[in-house]
């Protein structure tokens, strides 16, 4: 049940809607036994949700073909709803805020054309999710 849980969340990131409700409905299941799933992990439900979105949405801001995309945009493509809640959780999270992230990336040289990351420029132009 729990490798289901987790294919659920990484497949609906991008929805902002995504809660541990939302999860524990989906499968039919209690929150409460959803909460016990989660029990012997480092993240709760909700951290795990944040903390994937946050992982993405620092991938896409070391992606140099992203460099054009706002960084509100970016965090709302991942399911974040408001760009102060963004920026300050991947502050607390990383330690460094999203635009040093990305300024540090455009200060290195880029990777060749066809590298990973193609499929996140790729749906951001398109508007599609990923």
């Amino acid at each position: 049940m729990l490798a289901r849980v987790d294919a659920f969340i990484d497949r609906n990131l991008a929805d902002p809607e995504l809660t541990p409700a939302a999860i524990a409905a989906h499968h039919h299941i209690s929150l409460r036994a959803l909460h016990e799933l989660f029990r012997g992990r480092e993240r709760t439900v909700a951290a795990t949700i944040r903390h994937r979105r946050l992982e993405r949405c620092r991938a896409d801001l070391t992606q140099p073909r992203l460099a054009h995309v706002p960084l509100h945009a970016i965090a709302m493509r991942h399911g974040f709803t408001s760009a102060a809640a963004f920026s300050r959780a991947f502050r607390a999270s990383f330690a460094v805020t999203a635009q040093e992230v990305r300024h540090e990336r455009a200060l290195r040289p880029a990777p060749p054309v066809g590298a990973a990351g193609d499929e996140s420029v790729r749906s951001l132009r398109s508007g599609a999710a990923p």
